[in-house]
C-alpha cells in the first residue's frame, strides 16, 4: 500500500485547467460523462479520450493520448479495469503529470500496478475517491457526501 491520498493532492489536481476523460462514454447518463458535464460546467477543459468513440456531444474524442496536443495535464482514468495499466503507460509517456483513478489499490493487481507506476515516476495520483465530492460549489448529493466523509474521518487529510 502506498502513501493515502491528501486534500493537497487533490487540490493540485483541481487546479490545473486541462484535463482528459480517459474512457468517456457515448451515453450520457454514463458516469464518465456526468464528470466531463460537472467539469466543464466548473470551467475546467475537459478532452475526451476513448478509442472506440469518434466523438461526443461534437467534441473530438481522441483515440490515443499522444493525439492530444498539447498532452493533458491530468487525467481521470474511468477506463474498463483490464485497459487501466495500459491507459496510465500511454499517459504518463505523453507526459501527463497528474492522475485520479476512480477506484484504488484495493481493486485489483492492475490498479495496484498503475498506480505505484504513476507514484513512481513523480505524478500526483489521487485513487479511490470521487471527483464529483470535491468540486466546488458540488451539487447537494456529493456535498452530503463530503459532510459525512468528513463526519465519519474518512475524507482525505
Amino acid at each position: 500500500m502506498t502513501a493515502p491520498v491528501t486534500m493537497d493532492s487533490i487540490r493540485r489536481f483541481l487546479n490545473m485547467h486541462r484535463i482528459a476523460i480517459a474512457g468517456a462514454s457515448r451515453n450520457p447518463q454514463d458516469y464518465s460523462r456526468i464528470v466531463a458535464k460537472e467539469m466543464e460546467a466548473k470551467g475546467y477543459e475537459v478532452l475526451y479520450l476513448n478509442p472506440g468513440v469518434g466523438s461526443i456531444d461534437g467534441k473530438v474524442s481522441y483515440s490515443a493520448v499522444e493525439l492530444i496536443q498539447p498532452p493533458p495535464e491530468g487525467v481521470i482514468l474511468l477506463v474498463p479495469e483490464s485497459r487501466v495499466l495500459e491507459t496510465t503507460r500511454l499517459c504518463l509517456r505523453a507526459g501527463v503529470g497528474h492522475f485520479w483513478f476512480r477506484r484504488g489499490e484495493k481493486t485489483s493487481e492492475d490498479y495496484r500496478t498503475a498506480i505505484a507506476e504513476a507514484r513512481a515516476a513523480g505524478a500526483n495520483v489521487i485513487a479511490d475517491e470521487c471527483p464529483l465530492m470535491f468540486l466546488p460549489d458540488m451539487a447537494w448529493v456529493h456535498r452530503a457526501h463530503h459532510f459525512l466523509r468528513q463526519v465519519t474521518g474518512t475524507l482525505p487529510a
